[in-house]
Formats: structure tokens, C-alpha cells, sequence
């Protein structure tokens, strides 16, 4: 069994219907590709409802945390108890996308805040008057990982975030950068505990280096736990 814990806020339904749809119907996409992936069953839990108990009882082999589409300010604290507990303890290993990869370097100490605008680009870069990553971009590894074993040193990464990791904490090392985004990729330094600001798990068949990615955090951390 493994865990994949959907950040999306719990309100965005009433919010706004539409794209809670879209969320609901990509997670239920990712949720079989984990499987596929890990040989597996993979419980989908949201974030409020996710604690120790529930990790007790299932005892998961690794814990995946999406995205989210809400800003961090909008949460209420009593709702990530169970998430703090995770990120605190680290029991199992773990990969954070996007959003939660935020929350997680966050937690450990570092400092997140909007993408810098100091930068030359063309105006699909940005949004309003942010700057943005979306599509699929560039992603440079910058150091040798048996995450990226099989995957160029230029690597192409579903992107869609205009917030960023501005410092590293400094129980993680920083794997990966992009043009616009010093913090892409990153792994703890004792821990099988990853994050990425990248979408792997937005994937195509010509568009494979997100898949390769996370076949390889399975193949090396997960499947050989018992």
C-alpha cells in the first residue's frame, strides 16, 4: 500500500465546481499510474484527513503528496495537523510535488515567496504581473542522483507554479534548477525524502522524463521495503 495525499483545499468544490472536477478526475489519473508504477494499491487521502492514525493502521510503503491550486495563506492550520506530524517525523520515504514540496521545505526551515520577475522572458512567462512556469519546460540536474538514472542532464518537466522554494533548508540538497527556479528538485541528506516544483506526474508518451523519474523513486526506495 501506498499513500497519496491531495492537497487541493477541501472548499475549492464549492468555490469553484469546474476545476474541482478537473482535479478530482487528474488525481484518480495519477492514483492508477502510482499503481502501475509501484505494483501496488494506492489510497488517496486529503490532507485534512490524513494523521497518524490512519497512517498506523495502514502502515503505507511511501507516501506521495500532490499539488494544489490555492494558495498556502488559505489553509487553516488545524486542518494540517496530520500533515505536520508527516513532515516532522518523515517515517516512511516520501515525494512532495509542486505545492506540498513547498509546505515540506517550508516546515524544514526554508523561505518560499513569488517567482522573481528579474529575468528575460517572453510574455507567456507571465501572469499578470507574476512570473510563471507552465507547460512543458527545461529542468537542468545539477548534480548525479540515482533519481534522474536514465533522464538527460536537460530534462523536460510539466511545470505550473508562479510561487517558489527561495532557500534550501540545510538537511536537503538541491538536485535540479531551472531557468527561472534555483530550487527544482531536492532530496533530504539522510532520508529517502524527495520534492520537486516540477509536475512528473503530468506525462506523456513523447514527454516521458516525469515518468522515468518516478519509476526510479519506486524501484529504489519503495518496492525493496517489506
Amino acid at each position: 500500500m501506498i499513500f497519496y495525499i491531495d492537497f487541493e483545499h477541501k472548499e475549492l468544490a464549492e468555490k469553484d465546481p469546474d476545476l474541482a472536477t478537473r482535479v478530482a478526475s487528474r488525481r484518480l489519473k495519477v492514483k492508477y499510474a502510482f499503481e502501475e508504477m509501484a505494483q501496488d494499491n494506492c489510497l488517496v487521502v486529503r490532507y485534512d484527513r490524513f494523521d497518524q492514525r490512519l497512517y498506523s493502521e495502514y502502515l503505507p510503503k511511501a507516501i506521495l503528496c500532490s499539488g494544489h491550486n490555492t494558495l498556502h495563506c488559505d489553509y487553516e492550520a488545524s486542518d494540517l495537523i496530520g500533515v505536520n506530524w508527516l513532515l516532522r517525523t518523515l517515517p516512511v520515504p516520501l515525494f512532495a510535488i509542486c505545492g506540498s514540496f513547498q509546505w515540506m521545505l517550508q516546515f524544514w526551515g526554508g523561505e518560499i515567496g513569488l517567482l522573481s520577475q528579474t529575468f528575460e522572458s517572453s510574455a507567456d512567462s507571465l501572469i499578470g504581473s507574476h512570473a510563471h512556469e507552465r507547460g512543458f519546460c527545461n529542468v537542468y540536474s545539477i548534480v548525479d542522483h540515482p533519481l534522474f538514472t536514465g533522464i538527460p542532464r536537460t530534462m523536460t518537466m510539466h511545470q505550473n507554479h508562479f510561487w517558489e522554494v527561495k532557500t534550501c533548508p540545510k538537511d536537503f540538497e538541491r538536485l535540479a534548477e531551472s531557468e527561472l527556479c534555483a530550487v527544482q528538485a531536492v532530496v533530504h541528506r539522510k532520508l529517502p525524502v524527495f520534492g520537486c516544483q516540477f509536475h512528473p506526474e503530468e506525462f506523456s508518451e513523447s514527454q516521458n522524463h516525469g515518468k522515468i523519474l518516478l519509476q526510479n523513486f519506486f524501484d529504489h526506495w519503495v518496492k525493496a521495503r517489506k
